[in-house]
């Protein structure tokens, strides 16, 4: 006989997967960059060893959008969103950074001048004293 390249049906007690979604928190009131007030994502490094230690690695770069943050306009991705793919395509993408990265240590030089007691109690580096 002939064979069938349809697949079998499902069984009967079957029922369909819920539809997959992320859920996140809007930060309504981000850190910005000085230099344009624009927002910003983190992008780190973390390695679990074999014994479950974590170990973050000390240098990273930040995903910068392309335009200032306008919380008015939350239709404006270009100011909402950090992604790579989205920043290109806008006329000032690099205008203040290369490929619109700032690496760990500028952040850090920029974190220090905003925040000199923070840096001050967290021996000179609020990035490394404080947030890594």
């Amino acid at each position: 006989g002939e064979r069938s390249s349809a697949p079998p049906p499902p069984p009967r007690n079957f029922s369909p997967p819920p539809p997959c979604m992320c859920i996140q928190r809007y930060i309504g009131n981000p850190l910005l960059l000085e230099r344009g007030r624009r927002k910003f994502d983190i992008r780190c490094w973390v390695l679990i060893d074999a014994e479950y230690g974590i170990h973050l690695f000390d240098q990273g770069v930040l995903r910068v959008s392309s335009v200032p943050y306008d919380p008015s306009d939350v239709s404006n991705r270009y100011s909402h969103l950090t992604n790579h793919c989205i920043a290109a395509t806008h006329g000032d993408y690099g205008k203040y950074e290369p490929t619109n990265e700032l690496f760990y240590p500028a952040f850090d030089a920029e974190l220090n001048a905003r925040f000199p007691q923070a840096a001050a109690r967290a021996g000179g580096s609020v990035l490394h004293g404080l947030l890594l």
